[in-house]
């Protein structure tokens, strides 16, 4: 069996793979088409966007991505010009010309400057991370405590935290939730 979006799949597994990027665990049985995997993996985290209320989550993963991408831009770099001063090598030359570098008479200085100058990508890595949210001090609730708490607010008693799925994790959330703020609001008008 393969699971194959938010309604079939349990939400602690869905967690499980985004935390480790083992998309193998989607299949029951041992599955060699990763391809699919990651493809089907993909549409369920898309349906998890647009089922998640809490958008800080996109935010923080899209700032993460940016810092990847200038982090795997910055290697390239280093590697392409490492490779250069060994050999000369017209393709690494132009992947480096594609992105903005330029080469003069002076070949060794060239590999210099560009060295040099990549280093400033580390610079606009450590700038973007600066806007990734401060992560709080202390215990963070497990997903089993907060299915169970969320579940005892609501009072639909003892739920299977491996078995809930994706949809009904985000709905007793938003419910829990709701009734939080009714019973809240209920005592700040005594």
């Amino acid at each position: 069996m393969i699971y194959k979006n938010a309604d079939t799949i349990p939400a602690k597994l869905f967690f499980k793979i985004a935390r480790t990027g083992d998309v193998s665990l989607l299949s029951t049985k041992k599955s060699k088409d990763f391809e699919l995997l990651a493809s089907i993996f993909e549409d369920i985290s898309l349906e998890d966007s647009e089922l998640n209320p809490d958008k800080s989550v996109d935010k923080e993963l899209s700032i993460y991505q940016k810092m990847e991408a200038l982090h795997a831009k910055y290697k390239k770099i280093q590697y392409a010009v490492f490779c250069l001063y060994n050999s000369k090598d017209e393709e690494l030359i132009e992947i480096l010309k594609k992105d903005g570098y330029t080469f003069t008479e002076d070949y060794e200085q060239s590999l210099k400057d560009i060295k040099r100058y990549s280093e400033s990508i580390l610079n606009q890595i450590e700038a973007i991370k600066t806007r990734l949210p401060k992560q709080k001090e202390g215990k963070k609730a497990t997903f089993d405590e907060v299915v169970l708490s969320y579940a005892a607010v609501v009072g639909s008693g003892f739920i299977d935290t491996n078995a809930i799925t994706l949809t009904q994790y985000y709905a007793l959330l938003k419910i829990g939730t709701e009734k939080i703020n009714a019973l809240n609001s209920q005592n700040g008008k005594r």
